[in-house]
């Protein structure tokens, strides 16, 4: 499964989730995001996390600037547990539905991964 969420101001990227890891590629910007700066990747081994949440929070700095900034001041976090540490991602909540799909197919696989563990099924 392969999540691509673009034009959003916290997170340009993909996310692919596969029976083995998650893969997440975000591009790095400067200048308000209009000049490319690089690229980060992220490849977390499915059996290194623990959990996945979704969080929705409002920014009231961003609700201030306009009606076009109040769209993106409710941000959606997805935040992926991984050997003690978090892995958060921000999206905007226009975005939430790809984030939702994402938490799914991470949740699906650590499901089949534990079923593969456990010698009572």
């Amino acid at each position: 499964m392969i999540l691509v969420v673009k034009d959003s101001h916290d997170f340009k990227g993909t996310i692919s989730v596969n029976y083995r890891s998650i893969r997440v590629d975000e591009c790095n910007t400067v200048f308000f995001g209009l000049i490319p700066a690089g690229k980060s990747v992220q490849n977390i081994p499915i059996n290194n996390v623990s959990g996945v949440t979704i969080n929705t929070a409002y920014k009231l700095s961003r609700m201030v600037l306009g009606v076009i900034e109040f769209l993106n001041g409710i941000i959606t976090t997805l935040s992926i547990e991984k050997s003690g540490s978090s892995y958060d991602l921000a999206v905007p909540f226009f975005d939430k539905s790809k984030i939702q799909e994402a938490a799914d197919a991470i949740n699906k696989n650590l499901d089949t991964h534990e079923d593969k563990g456990d010698l009572n099924l």
